[in-house]
Parts: C-alpha cells; structure tokens; sequence
C-alpha cells in the first residue's frame, strides 16, 4: 500500500511540473484536429483510430510537443524576470511615494496632537484660574457688588469661550482646507478626536465658493448652536468627533449641504423637530 501511495505522488509531483504542463499543451496543441476526430466523431471507432493514425506520427505526438516545452521553459524565467525587471522602476516609486506620504501623514497627526495636548493644558490652567477667581469673588462681602463682579466675569467668559477671541484671527481668515480644518477643530474642540476620513467628506461635500475660510465654518458653528445643544440632548452618542460639531450644524444651517451630505433619517428628523419646535 505505501509503495502504490508513493508511486502516485510522484507520479502528481511530474504532473505539476512545468515541463510537463507546457508538454501537455503543446501536444494538445499540435493534434488537436485528430484528437478531437478520435473523441467527438460519429464514425465507426476502428475509422476513428485510422485517421488518428494517419494524421499523426512519433514527430507530432512526441518530438514537436517534447521540443515546444524544452523551448518554453527554459524561456518563461527570462520572461518573468524581464517583466518584473520592467516594472519594478514604476513599483519601487510607487512605493516611495506611499512612505513618503504616509510618513508625511503622521507627522501632520504628531503636529496635532501636540497642539491638542497644549491645548489641554491651557485649558487646565484656565479652569484652575477661574477657580481661584471664583473663591476670590465669594469672599467680597456686599452681595451686590458679589453679584455683579460674577456677572462681568462671566460675561467675559462667554466671549472667550464662544466669540471669534477665542481662536487666532489668521486661523480664520486662512482658506477652508484639509489642514486648516484641523487645526481648527483641534482648536475649538481640543478634548475630542480627529476623524480624518469624515474630513475629507466633509470638504468633498462642502460648497467652497460659498464656504472659503475657516471664519465662515465659525460663522455656521456659532449661528447652529441651539439646534447642535438640542441634538446633543437627544442624542449624544452622534457627537464623538470634532467634525460632528461642524457637518451637523452645515447640514441644520445650509440645505444645499444636507442634500449632498446625505445626512441619517435621525439627523434628518431632529432638524424637523427644531424647526417646528
């Protein structure tokens, strides 16, 4: 039993060499006419193998098949070889190209998260300050300076928080595009994540005659932020990244976009509620 198994893989080790497929084609190819005839024709069996007979011989059964195959695999290395010879100028600059750009990538998100990060701790720092006034303020002993002292400051406060003196003026008057986009999401939404292929809808979707700088991607924030507050209410889980903020309040403010956007039916449905509310 075991010399019977080995006998027929090496006989499956022959079949799957290269010569001998390169064999089995050319000799398909050379009598193809007499083999058909032998298998597919009405006639009698014995005329069929006569005229196999007579339309072959030991040249086309053997030695044109037998030449063929020595010719075709000695050849296909070379061919291989002078195939990826050619392409590999174009693949290896393709490939340098591919590192190069997502070597540039990265270092975009390192530069980013450094300033969310700065960011961060200024905000950090902000909230201890405006601790320490706090306790200060409640130590004034008339309650109506203590009151108006607590107006002006938070007064202040919302101008820094939500006004346009809260980000750099050259950031708003820079041209909407990918990274100028980003940084200012990093900037006004420093505790939330980048999401760079919702970005890169987002402009894609965007009308940029009408929307050319970031001041007027600003301009739609603050002029949305009742419906977004409303949104966040309902449902706060639609709000993970920074850009969340900015293609809900284009989709509530601008009709053009939320067509294109293509916008889900509780997106959709939540600007009908605040609409009719």
């Amino acid at each position: 039993m075991g010399d019977i198994k080995e006998i027929f893989e090496a006989m499956v080790t022959r079949a799957r060499s290269p010569l001998f497929g390169y064999f089995s084609l050319s000799f398909m190819a050379t009598n193809w006419k007499a083999i058909f005839y032998l298998l597919f024709s009405d006639v009698e069996v014995i005329n069929r193998i006569e005229y196999f007979e007579a339309n072959t011989g030991i040249t086309s059964l053997l030695w044109i098949p037998l030449g063929i195959s020595i010719v075709a695999a000695l050849l296909y290395p070379w061919i291989q070889y002078g195939f990826i010879y050619v392409t590999s100028f174009p693949n290896n600059r393709r490939n340098e190209i591919n590192a190069r750009s997502e070597s540039n990538l990265l270092l975009v998100k390192i530069d980013l998260e450094n300033k969310r990060n700065e960011l961060v701790r200024q905000k950090e720092k902000q909230v201890i300050e405006q601790a320490k006034i706090d306790e200060s303020i409640e130590g004034i002993s008339s309650d109506e300076a203590r009151k108006k002292a607590k107006e002006k400051i938070q007064s202040i406060r919302n101008k820094s928080e939500h006004g346009n003196e809260f980000y750099d003026k050259s950031l708003l008057q820079s041209p909407l595009n990918e990274n100028t986009l980003n940084t200012y999401l990093v900037a006004r939404f420093p505790h939330l994540p980048i999401n760079n292929k919702i970005n890169e809808l987002l402009l894609k979707d965007i009308d940029l005659s009408k929307y050319r700088s970031i001041e007027d991607i600003d301009f739609v924030l603050d002029k949305s932020r009742g419906f977004v507050d409303f949104y966040k209410n309902i449902n706060p889980d639609v709000f993970k990244y920074s850009v969340d903020y900015v293609t809900k309040s284009l989709g509530f403010w601008d009709s053009e976009f939320r067509k294109k956007h293509g916008f889900s039916n509780e997106t959709l449905n939540a600007i009908k509620k605040y609409d009719s509310a």
